[in-house]
C-alpha cells in the first residue's frame, strides 16, 4: 500500500509577520499616531500637464492625427458570379471633446477649466469649432449616422404646432334643403 507524502504547510511566521505588520505600535507601519502624511505633498492635486497654450494645441493636433491613421474598419461582404469577398473599409472616427479629453489623459472639468482660463481659451475654443466642423462635414458626407452625430451637436428639426384656442371661427350655418322644398 502506497502512502501518500505529507500535505505542504504554509509557516506561521508569515501569519505572524501580517499580524505585526498592522499592530499601530509596530517599528514597520508608517501611520503611527501623530503621523501628518498628508502634508508631506506641497500642493493639492497633480501638476497641470499644460502650461503652455501652443503645446495643449500641439497635442490636440495630435489627437486629430491620431483619429486620420486610425480610422475604424467595416467588413463588407461581397458576392460576385459565386465568389464571395470580404473587403475591410476604412470609415473615419469622429472627433469628440470626451475622446480628446482621453487622449490628453485630462479630465473634462480640466478641459472646463482650461476653457475659463484666458490664456488658454483661444486654444479651447478653436479645438471646440474644430471637433464640431469635423462632425459636421462627417455628418453630410454620410460618413456617419447622421441622426446621432446632429444630436450630439445639439442639431435638430423643429416644427412648431400651435394648439391654442384662441382662435375665433365664424359660425356658418348649413340648411339642408330636400327635393321637395325646391
Amino acid at each position: 500500500m502506497a502512502t501518500k507524502p505529507p500535505k505542504k504547510t504554509k509557516p506561521a511566521k508569515k501569519h505572524a509577520q501580517k499580524q505585526q505588520d498592522y499592530d499601530g505600535n509596530d517599528k514597520l507601519t508608517r501611520f503611527k499616531p501623530g503621523n501628518k502624511w498628508w502634508e508631506a505633498r506641497s500642493s493639492a492635486g497633480r501638476k497641470p500637464l499644460f502650461n503652455d497654450p501652443a503645446v495643449l494645441y500641439e497635442k490636440c493636433l495630435e489627437y486629430f492625427q491620431w483619429n486620420i491613421d486610425n480610422p475604424l474598419y467595416e467588413e463588407r461582404v461581397f458576392c460576385h458570379q459565386g465568389e464571395v469577398t470580404r473587403v475591410n473599409i476604412a470609415k473615419p472616427r469622429i472627433t469628440t471633446i470626451q475622446a480628446l479629453c482621453i487622449f490628453l489623459d485630462i479630465s473634462h472639468d480640466t478641459w472646463e477649466r482650461y476653457r475659463s482660463n484666458p490664456d488658454f481659451s483661444g486654444v479651447v475654443s478653436r479645438v471646440d469649432e474644430m471637433i464640431w466642423q469635423n462632425k459636421l462635414e462627417l455628418a453630410a458626407g454620410d460618413f456617419l449616422n447622421t441622426n446621432i452625430v446632429c444630436r450630439e451637436m445639439g442639431l435638430r428639426d423643429k416644427t412648431e404646432h400651435d394648439h391654442r384656442h384662441d382662435h375665433k371661427f365664424d359660425m356658418i350655418k348649413i340648411k339642408f334643403v330636400g327635393a321637395d322644398e325646391k
